[in-house]
């Protein structure tokens, strides 16, 4: 499905803030089957079906783990837990 015209994606970011990829494939899934929902025929995905998607999902991520991957500095081994 395409996005209409109405959908901005620098707003989709800044409200997915903690989203992982995987999340965010959630989301634009959920806004294609809310556009579907509302139109079995429908082609394009607009920006309240974003906005429906968005109130039904959460992140995957919290701000205490990035602050943990914040930590760990790749080229300093012993800064990894194991």
């Amino acid at each position: 499905m395409k996005l209409g015209e109405d959908v901005d994606l620098w707003k989709v970011a800044e409200c997915t803030e903690l989203f992982t990829g995987a999340d965010l494939e959630g989301l634009c899934r959920e806004a294609g089957m809310a556009a579907l929902r509302e139109d079995i025929s429908a082609s394009l995905i607009h920006d309240a079906h974003f906005q429906a998607a968005r109130s039904s999902l959460s992140p995957s991520l919290t701000k205490a783990v990035v602050d943990e991957y914040s930590k760990v500095d790749i080229n300093d081994p012993s800064s990894r837990k194991h």
